[in-house]
């Protein structure tokens, strides 16, 4: 279950509708259109207003392939972004770890000895409500796009794109 408001889910109705994102049939049936544009926005405003939010503290550790290898629900995070996509598409090596989690994950921390270091390549973030993580390793496909895109590295765009191809297009049609 979400942790969203009824009143706000009712607000982004208006909003999608005022911005031509959202039709309503006259049986009451929402239908979303223009979705690529939605999408498109979507991901800038995650990555200028939402991300920033969520970040509970960035790491360093010298453990980092340990860290890699270890399973997600032995400690309650998904894994978010480059790591994110790497198990989903087998073609990108991990440079940097997002892991999303409900707290700053304190036994994740001593076991792997993880050091606050804000030039840290490792990035812990809030786990938004709409995660399961008994469904998944990794965060909805949508977060790991949206990372890999608003990222300054060719590859990550490339393999954002391989995402979309391979998770997202399907979803949006």
């Amino acid at each position: 279950m979400s942790d969203v408001a009824l009143g706000s889910i009712n607000k982004t109705f208006l909003m999608l509708q005022k911005y031509n994102y959202l039709i309503i049939k006259q049986n009451g049936a929402r239908i979303l259109i223009n979705k690529e544009e939605l999408l498109n926005k979507w991901c800038i405003a995650y990555a200028e207003k939402l991300r920033p939010k969520l970040i509970l503290g960035k790491f360093s550790t010298d453990l980092m392939n340990e860290l890699k290898e270890v399973k997600p629900s032995e400690f309650n995070f998904l894994w978010g972004s480059e790591i994110a996509a790497s198990h989903l598409t087998r073609y990108l090596k991990p440079e940097r770890i997002t892991l999303y989690a409900d707290n700053d994950l304190p036994q994740l921390q001593l076991k792997f000895r993880l050091k606050k270091n804000t030039h840290g390549n490792i990035e812990l973030l809030k786990k938004l409500g709409i995660f399961d993580t008994e469904d998944s390793t990794v965060v909805p496909h949508i977060l790991v796009y949206a990372d890999l895109l608003n990222s300054l590295d060719e590859r990550n765009r490339e393999t954002a794109n391989l995402i979309y191809e391979q998770y997202i297009k399907k979803e949006m049609e």
